[in-house]
């Protein structure tokens, strides 16, 4: 057969140089010295090569699970020690509540400085939906001194009743 125009060819009018071309292209680490091997020794090296591949394969899928299971077990750690933190995190040392005017109360809420305290009596203030017209925060050095003014309809002993059992729903 001659070599002719068509497009492709055969393999009969394929030359060694693009043969050569092809070899250097799927074996990226092999030098252009390609074009003198064999078929043979260029499929030795191929597979030498796809081997290295699987074994790079398997040591970053290993990699892989082993960072996932340490993130897990951080995730679980993280994870109780908030719920450590949390139990039993409001210590109450005093609850306050004195009548400024007709239906206006200033509250003032003592309770021992712990991780979760300040969150838990926000929450617990917050589910009571008081109409609440001051709030003030203030952080010493062993409590933290809650301070709200309040306009309620309740009576001094029901407002400081309804504060305390919210903190203590939180707080369990």
């Amino acid at each position: 057969m001659s070599s002719s125009s068509s497009v492709g060819g055969t393999m009969d009018s394929m030359d060694e140089s693009d043969d050569s071309s092809t070899q250097d292209a799927l074996v990226p680490s092999l030098e252009p010295l390609c074009a003198k091997m064999d078929i043979k020794t260029t499929m030795k090296h191929l597979n030498c090569y796809i081997e290295e591949l699987h074994e790079e394969e398997r040591r970053l899928l290993t990699d892989i699970s082993e960072l996932q299971s340490t993130k897990k077990e951080q995730e679980s750690n993280k994870r109780q020690q908030t719920e450590t933190g949390n139990s039993n995190s409001v210590e109450i040392v005093q609850v306050n509540v004195n009548e400024v005017s007709e239906k206006t109360f200033a509250v003032s809420i003592t309770c021992k400085k712990k991780n979760g305290s300040m969150v838990s009596v926000c929450k617990a203030l917050e589910s009571l939906n008081l109409h609440q017209i001051k709030f003030n925060i203030s952080s010493l050095s062993q409590s933290i001194l809650f301070t709200l003014f309040v306009q309620s309809e309740q009576t001094i002993c029901d407002l400081k009743e309804t504060i305390e059992t919210a903190i203590s729903q939180i707080d369990s």
